[in-house]
C-alpha cells in the first residue's frame, strides 16, 4: 500500500513538473505577434520633457532620447521648461546649438510663470506632432530600443497607453 501511494506521488509530481517546463518552454518559445510584427510606417512620436530645475539631468535624458533606434525624421522632442530658477534653461540652449540633432525636431519652450508638470505636458500636447505622444521626466534616461518595443503596442487601435519596465540607477537617501 505505502509502496503504491508512493507511485502515485511520483507519477503526480513528474506530471506537474512536465506540464510546469512545457508551459515554460511554450511561453518563451512563442512570442507575442503584435511585439514581433515589424511596421512598415512607423509613426510619428513626439517625446515631452517638463522640466523645473534639472540642470544636472536634463542633458543625459535629451541625449537619451536623441539615441533612440528610430527614424529621426519621425522623432520631436520638446523639452518645456516650467521656470526654473537654476540654469537649467542655458544648459539646454547650448545643448541644442551645439548638437547635431541629424534632423530631429528638438524644441525648448520656456513658462514664463511656474505652472506645475501638467501645465508643462499641455503646452508640449498643443504644439506637438507626433502621432503618438510620450512624456519622459528630466531625470529618466531610455533603452535605444524602447520605441520599436512599444509603438507595435498601438497597431490594432485599441491600446491607448503603454508603461514601460522602469528600473531605478540611483534614489536619494535609499539604497538598493
Amino acid at each position: 500500500m505505502a509502496l503504491e501511494l508512493g507511485l502515485w506521488v511520483m507519477y503526480f509530481v513528474s506530471i506537474y513538473f512536465a506540464v510546469f517546463w512545457l508551459s515554460i518552454i511554450f511561453e518563451n518559445g512563442v512570442s507575442d505577434p503584435v511585439v514581433k510584427k515589424k511596421k512598415r510606417n512607423l509613426p510619428s512620436v513626439t517625446v515631452a520633457i517638463p522640466v523645473f530645475n534639472e540642470e544636472t539631468s536634463v542633458v543625459g535624458t535629451i541625449e537619451s532620447v536623441l539615441n533612440l533606434d528610430y527614424p529621426s525624421k519621425k522623432l520631436q522632442v520638446i523639452v518645456v521648461d516650467d521656470c526654473s530658477t537654476d540654469s537649467t534653461a542655458s544648459v539646454v540652449k547650448k545643448f541644442i546649438k551645439n548638437t547635431n540633432l541629424q534632423g530631429i525636431d528638438l524644441k525648448y519652450v520656456l513658462h514664463e510663470v511656474n505652472k506645475g508638470k501638467g501645465a508643462a505636458l499641455n503646452t508640449a500636447l498643443k504644439i506637438s506632432t507626433g502621432e503618438l505622444f510620450i512624456c519622459l521626466d528630466a531625470d529618466s534616461f531610455v533603452d535605444s530600443t524602447v520605441l520599436k518595443e512599444v509603438v507595435p503596442h498601438f497597431e490594432n487601435g485599441i491600446v491607448a497607453s503603454v508603461l514601460p519596465l522602469m528600473k531605478l540607477q540611483k534614489v536619494k537617501g535609499f539604497t538598493l
